[in-house]
């Protein structure tokens, strides 16, 4: 039997940087807490490296973690996107390999990955 080492992809947080510097980091119950009013960018990180930063220009803007799983004959693969963008564009999407993808349109209405997120209170 050959075992092969499954590659764990890289922990990728978020952080909302401020137009005065500070940051608040992803945690527990943080993301309704941001100012959308003071922030700078809505920045994707891996570490202390950034590997997004989005600038929502004072546009009405949503974050989203979506997985998938799927059951194949190399077992469970789990997928996930990091998912950030306007209503009317653009989103940007964070892979677990570290590619970005970058859809100028907006979101996309029946998309597995980039269907419309129901909007939250703070995000209206």
């Amino acid at each position: 039997m050959l075992l092969f080492p499954k590659r764990r992809p890289p922990t990728f947080a978020w952080r909302a940087v401020y137009k005065d510097g500070t940051v608040l980091e992803e945690g527990p119950g943080a993301y309704p807490q941001i100012d959308r009013a003071r922030l700078a960018a809505f920045q994707f990180v891996c570490g202390e490296e950034v590997l997004l930063s989005f600038v929502p220009d004072g546009k009405a803007w949503s974050y989203r973690k979506r997985g998938r799983i799927h059951m194949g004959a190399r077992g469970r693969e789990d997928t996930c996107a990091y998912l950030v963008g306007c209503a009317g564009g653009p989103i940007c999407a964070l892979w677990p390999d570290g590619r970005v993808e970058v859809l100028a349109e907006g979101w996309r209405e029946g998309d597995e990955w980039f269907a419309p997120p129901i909007l939250r209170p703070e995000e209206e």
